[in-house]
């Protein structure tokens, strides 16, 4: 009977042998076994290499090139250059008041009304407002409220005077004493007629549901409106002083729609 013996071991090529504990301990580093160079992995070889000077990608995320910014740096030198409140407010007020010169003589102006002459329609101490592009894009229209001009500029004022008024305008303060607002009757080449209480245009009666159940009128005319002018009434015709007295008002005199009550808050509405 044959005796069982083992196999005997075989060799792998591809096995490397490890150091010894004490072969380990001669080399120089204390209870750390060298590693041989051929078995090192890439993560020991790296730790090993010194650290590079600059990564090789970008850690912002793609298509923000923008350098980071610094908030708190930016933050103080606006704050450096504001100026402070006492200083600013002149310059403030001075700027709104330019911009309230600029509104006031090309686009909108505000307006009281000083006498009864438009009542019912408006009374005294309303304001109105007035848009001066009104006309420069359309035409006049029968029935719109209109504000024009009657004075005859001579240049007489002082320029001081004159200053203090147009601020004084420009914030709403007053108005022009020549301005004067009334409703637009009788159109260029027109005829205007009154008879026993009742308006006619072109011998055509004109419906007026503006005016109240008191209102009265003298006879008037016939009177031709000429070319470029507008017949203008008052809405209290018993107490208006209109073109039955001052003739047709010209183009060039209308300053603009008056297209709001815009005071006492309590009659708020559009004309």
């Amino acid at each position: 009977m044959s005796s069982l013996s083992e196999p005997p071991a075989r060799s792998d090529p591809s096995a490397t042998s490890l150091p010894k504990p004490s072969e380990a301990l001669s080399n120089g580093h204390i209870g750390v076994p060298e590693v041989p160079a051929e078995v090192a992995s890439d993560l020991v070889r790296y730790r090993l290499e010194p650290p590079p000077e600059k990564f090789d990608f970008d850690p912002r995320p793609p298509g923000d090139d923008e350098p980071f910014a610094e908030p708190e740096k930016e933050d103080r030198s606006e704050e450096k250059k504001r100026l402070p409140l006492w200083q600013e407010l002149p310059i403030l007020l001075l700027v709104a008041l330019l911009v309230a010169i600029i509104v006031k003589t090309f686009l909108f102006q505000s307006y009281f009304i000083p006498s009864e002459s438009m009542r019912n329609t408006l009374e005294i101490n309303d304001r109105v407002a007035v848009n001066k592009l009104s006309y420069v894009f359309g035409d006049i229209e029968r029935s719109q409220i209109v504000v024009f001009d009657t004075s005859t500029d001579d240049g007489g004022e002082p320029i001081l005077d004159a200053f203090v008024r147009l601020v004084a305008e420009s914030v709403g303060l007053s108005s022009p004493d020549s301005v004067v607002i009334k409703r637009v009757i009788g159109l260029p080449g027109e005829t205007i007629e009154i008879i026993d209480n009742q308006l006619y245009v072109d011998s055509q009666p004109l419906d007026e549901p503006y005016l109240g159940p008191e209102s009265r009128m003298a006879n008037f005319g016939p009177v031709m409106v000429e070319d470029g002018s507008y017949f203008l009434m008052g809405d209290n015709r018993a107490r208006s002083s209109d073109s039955r007295r001052i003739g047709a008002v010209s183009e060039e005199d209308i300053i603009g729609r008056a297209f709001v009550r815009m005071w006492p808050l309590s009659r708020w509405s559009g004309l």
